[in-house]
């Protein structure tokens, strides 16, 4: 069998009696998490705009825009939930495959659900089956978002979206292939967002929700995609990660061990790059009660990978100009650290 079609074969066949308890109950974890992520994310820039823009649009009332009082067609609200919950870049993490995996699965799956009105079991097995498949082919790139470019919660999530989607759906086999093959044509979401410091970093699992979305609509109507979206010649790994990936990792201990166990939920609304310095100027501050008014000079040590997304440009880093800026800044969070003992 091919990668493509073991991983879509397991997300077909995943029901929620498979899952150990441990499963269930991250899962439900996450998915709070996310909730509340959107609650908090409501207000933050851009998040009011893009609900503005869709409520224009009109269409269908079929599922619901968090936490607003408004329905809109499935892969809108899809669109809007998954930008609104990942505007303070507060959600959850999968530090090896580097990704956020909630904000593109979870949209898309609370979405189609709301209008299949599933159990909440067949909920479960559907988000757990979206995240373990965006996260397993996250897995399989060898080199980080500061390297490649592209940002793996976005353009990963698409297919873990319409998974998610499609499990909701009921699709078979073949078509949830088809699903992630439609996805294929969807996916992006790059690293120049953060670069930049603008608004479309959190437009991008929202896109990666709503395309995933469209996509299992599309396979559930006998739309078809590629077969081998993931391993062929032109496939996600040859054309994304040109050469620098690894076909084993995504199916090691496929069905027995769930990466969803390895998912963690952020302290701090920021980069997950940049925690670690906070956690170590809080600390100092607290263990020495230093006096912020006596620092001279911070020093912090960091992987390549650390420096690429939150210290390049350094000037920009240490004089940050938006709001996604100071996000993904690692000299304006330790300093917060330092100076406020919290970063909110």
């Amino acid at each position: 069998m091919s990668l493509t079609s073991t991983l879509t074969g397991f997300a077909s066949d995943l029901s929620f009696n498979k899952l150990p308890s441990s499963v269930v109950n991250m899962s439900k974890r996450v998915f709070l998490d996310w909730l509340e992520c959107a609650v908090a994310g409501s207000t933050a820039p851009g998040s009011r705009e893009i609900v503005e823009m869709i409520n224009g649009f009109e269409g269908r009332e079929e599922a619901s825009i968090i936490p607003f009082d408004l329905k809109a067609p499935r892969p809108n609200a899809a669109l809007a939930n998954g930008t609104i919950s990942h505007a303070l870049d507060f959600d959850d993490t999968h530090d090896e495959a580097v990704l956020h995996t909630s904000v593109a699965v979870a949209p898309a799956a609370l979405a189609v659900a709301e209008v299949e009105r599933l159990s909440g079991r067949d909920f479960i097995a559907a988000l757990v089956a979206g995240m373990e498949t965006h996260i397993r082919i996250g897995l399989g790139c060898t080199t980080g978002p500061g390297q490649s470019g592209w940002i793996y919660t976005a353009s990963i999530g698409t297919f873990g979206a319409a998974v998610a989607a499609g499990k909701v759906l009921g699709l078979s086999e073949e078509q949830m292939i088809n699903a992630v093959g439609v996805a294929y044509s969807a996916a992006s979401g790059n690293i120049q967002s953060v670069i930049s410091g603008s608004l479309s970093k959190r437009l991008q699992p929202g896109l990666s929700a709503m395309s995933g979305v469209l996509a299992a609509l599309l396979a559930q109507k006998g739309f078809t995609g590629p077969v081998d979206t993931l391993e062929g010649r032109f496939g996600f790994y040859n054309v994304y990660q040109q050469g620098n990936y690894r076909l084993d990792r995504p199916v090691e201990g496929l069905g027995e061990r769930f990466e969803v166990l390895n998912l963690s939920l952020k302290p701090y609304p920021c980069c997950r790059f940049t925690h670690t310095a906070i956690d170590a100027a809080i600390k100092v501050t607290n263990m020495h009660d230093i006096n912020v008014n006596d620092v001279e000079e911070v020093k912090a040590y960091v992987h390549s990978q650390t420096y690429s997304v939150v210290c390049d440009p350094l000037e920009r880093k240490i004089h940050p100009q938006t709001i996604v800026d100071a996000q993904f800044s690692l000299p304006y969070t330790a300093a917060c650290g330092l100076v406020q003992k919290r970063v909110v």
